[in-house]
């Protein structure tokens, strides 16, 4: 009967000594509220889902807030498929689509960004919920 609490014991113990870590590197890295406003207040950003590099949706993410989004394939300056709201959160960039994403669980999102290169940002959903999505800026 000693074996299974004993068990349980470490577990909670390993969990409690992992978590601070797996939360820290998450945030490690990852921009801050002023550098995510730098980069995407009224900027274009080319969504790279699913490593479908030649058929990248450009996102509008407008100073007023709004958000234009396109299917994939859809170039800049076309029709938004989807108009939806964009947001700062302490460091997490946030949107809310109306339609767009649902099926995919991209509608409503709030991720941390981390640079991978000049750029391309990877976004990570803090739900979970949607696997890390490179962003290309479309910013020269």
């Amino acid at each position: 009967m000693n074996g299974p609490c004993i068990h349980r014991g470490w577990s909670s113990t390993i969990l409690a000594l992992i978590a601070p870590a797996v939360f820290a590197q998450d945030r490690a890295g990852s921009l801050t509220s002023d550098q995510l406003h730098t980069l995407f207040h009224g900027s274009s950003w080319a969504v790279e889902f699913g490593g479908a590099s030649n058929f990248m949706p450009v996102w509008d993410f407008n100073a007023d807030g709004t958000l234009c989004g396109r299917l994939r394939g859809a170039k800049a300056g076309t029709k938004c498929a989807d108009i939806g709201k964009w947001r700062l959160q302490g460091d997490l960039i946030c949107w809310d689509f109306t339609w767009l994403g649902e099926i995919d669980n991209y509608k409503s999102i709030c991720a941390r960004a981390h640079k991978q290169d000049k750029r391309t940002y990877m976004l990570i959903d803090q739900s979970g919920k949607f696997p890390p999505v490179p962003f290309h800026s479309l910013a020269q």
